[in-house]
């Protein structure tokens, strides 16, 4: 992304690392990196090598990008490094909830393959200008050649301040990781569609309140979190120590169910990032 080093890539890659970043050059050329910042609610994240004189790749305008043009996307699928795959823009201004984010970002939709191993990989145009960070596929065995890349101009204000201040200014959280419940899932199990707990940070104010893994918050401050809904719109104007009201759902292995109410105040999301800018 620069010549000084900073590289674009994907907050959950960064995260899978469980023993260091190493970046490998083009000319075969080692070095350790170290996590400026990331940003988990767009899935991106800036890296850093201590490098010179890089040739850097230049950013396009995502803007201008029109359906059946023709994109090139580099990746390492499978371990195989710069692996370079060809296909056309499918579709622009997608707005997509990627798998590893909270917000509903506008993405270019591709058919160049896209495989796990690409994503934090580059999108280019024929100029060899940057135009989307790809990100994910849609896999399923009714479809073939959906891809989606996050568009490079939605991307820069996030980029540009993690390189700033290692996080995202203003971005609050609940304190949960979670995954989306839809009308079809719930109709299926006889549950209610909105947000699954998975886990519950302790070190947030949630953690005092009744909620449990399993259970699904279906409204947030009135507002309902079934559907395609961008989590994080719903928190839009809200600061860290704000108190927010939610609907919870919980349904027991007995079949009991029952639906409650809980209080918290929302933190502040500085991406997970410690003092020394390093992951935790």
């Amino acid at each position: 992304m620069s010549a000084d080093g900073y590289i674009v890539t994907n907050a959950h890659v960064v995260n899978a690392a469980e023993s260091g970043i190493k970046v490998v050059l083009s000319d075969n050329s080692e070095y350790e990196a170290k996590v400026v910042g990331q940003d988990p609610a767009t899935d991106i994240a800036v890296i850093k090598i201590q490098a010179q004189g890089l040739q850097a790749a230049e950013f396009g305008d995502s803007t201008q990008v029109n359906a059946g043009e023709e994109v090139v996307a580099i990746g390492s699928p499978a371990g195989y490094y710069g692996t370079v795959t060809k296909g056309i823009v499918s579709g622009v201004n997608r707005r997509i909830r990627l798998e590893n984010s909270s917000i509903i970002m506008n993405c270019i939709q591709i058919d160049a393959a896209i495989n796990p191993g690409n994503s934090g990989g580059a999108l280019f145009n024929m100029w060899g200008q940057v135009i989307g960070i790809t990100s994910s596929k849609l896999a399923s065995s009714d479809y073939e050649g959906i891809g989606f890349a996050v568009s490079i101009d939605e991307a820069k204000p996030v980029i540009e301040e993690l390189m700033e201040k290692g996080y995202v200014a203003g971005r609050v959280k609940i304190g949960v990781t979670y995954y989306a419940v839809s009308d079809t899932t719930a109709e299926i199990y006889g549950i209610k569609p909105g947000i699954c707990i998975v886990s519950i940070n302790p070190d947030c104010d949630v953690a005092n309140t009744d909620l449990a893994e399993g259970d699904i918050i279906t409204e947030i401050d009135g507002k309902s979190t079934a559907g395609e809904v961008d989590i994080a719109s719903l928190f839009s104007g809200k600061q860290a120590g704000d108190e927010v009201v939610c609907k919870v759902y919980r349904k027991t292995d007995s079949g009991d169910e029952k639906e409650f109410e809980i209080k918290f105040k929302l933190m502040a999301d500085n991406g997970g990032l410690v003092a020394d800018s390093q992951a935790e």
